[in-house]
């Protein structure tokens, strides 16, 4: 990938270990364990963190580690400005907190991550790279995750590409605590994943599509992406979308993860499941497709993760 005079240049130029700097390693080796255990006791000792098919994901996370022979993508619902790194200071035990070859790669947004030379630094070493609200999805940024999948890196993202605070639709759904997948899928009609202050759906960015499609390649590439969503409920608490942003405790945070694993996206999954059968159809409408799949798998996994909330209640 080329650089520019706008891009960090303490950045591996594609984010694979092999390119980083001597220099990069060893301070990204303290500012990200430093930021995860903070993270780690803030919402596990002065906040309560219940997280359900905690295995699933652990187990996912360790056999990527292990192997490395395909990149491992995580998609989540974005509730607070700290969801990342705060979840992950939840969701990791302490031997992988300490261990920065364990943590995401996650994009983070230029006009807030990457105001000046100070802050752009200290993201890059969080293994976070800028991206630009309206730039598309093929910016730099996305360029640069390209990359890194390409590498078979571990990324986390919000494919809403913003906070989008929805804590009051949990009041107004009613679960029963006996409803299997297939009720609550003919419950997704009536979720959203919507901004509580607007009346507008914020459906998925294409950006993540786009990854996986050229990650991918040739259809008759053997290449393999896996997928793994979760959704959480409380975050929105801990810390509330409004000035001046300050950390909340003694709140309740619930993590739902996909209790069935990762996706597997692969050329057979695409034509399969997100493209019916037709693989001659526009890349737009491609695009359009696969984030559909994730938008629906995100609807579900939030009416699993209510009806996990609720049985605390």
């Amino acid at each position: 990938m080329s650089r520019s005079k706008d891009w960090p240049s303490i950045l591996p130029i594609d984010g694979h270990k092999s390119s980083a700097s001597k220099l990069f390693r060893t301070a990204s080796a303290v500012v990200i364990p430093s930021v995860a255990v903070m993270s780690k006791v803030w919402l596990t000792w002065f906040n309560q963190t219940r997280i359900k098919n905690h295995d699933v994901l652990s187990s996912c996370l360790d056999n990527h580690f292990k192997d490395k022979s395909y990149p491992l993508v995580t998609v989540s619902n974005h509730h607070s400005c700290l969801d990342d790194p705060g979840l992950w200071g939840a969701l990791f035990p302490w031997k992988w907190t300490l261990n920065s070859d364990r943590h995401r790669w996650s994009a983070a947004a230029e006009d807030i991550c990457f105001t000046n030379t100070l802050h752009s630094n200290f993201f890059c070493l969080g293994k976070t790279f800028p991206v630009v609200r309206g730039d598309g999805i093929n910016q730099k940024g996305m360029d640069y995750a390209l990359d890194l999948m390409k590498n078979n890196a571990f990324l986390h993202f919000f494919p809403q590409a913003r906070t989008v605070d929805d804590h009051e639709e949990p009041k107004r759904i009613k679960i029963p605590s006996d409803e299997g997948d297939h009720e609550l899928k003919k419950r997704l009609k009536d979720v959203t994943l919507r901004d509580k202050d607007f009346e507008k759906g914020y459906e998925l960015k294409w950006g993540l599509a786009r990854l996986l499609l050229e990650t991918l390649g040739e259809e008759s590439s053997r290449r393999r992406v896996l997928l793994l969503p979760f959704y959480h409920l409380g975050m929105n608490h801990a810390l509330p979308n409004e000035r001046y942003y300050i950390p909340r405790v003694f709140k309740t945070i619930y993590v739902y993860i996909r209790d069935a694993g990762p996706i597997q996206f692969d050329h057979e999954y695409l034509k399969n499941v997100c493209f019916n059968g037709d693989t001659n159809i526009p890349i737009h409408l491609k695009r359009s497709l696969i984030m559909k799949r994730v938008e629906e798998e995100l609807k579900l996994i939030k009416l699993k993760a209510i009806q996990f909330k609720q049985t605390f209640e």
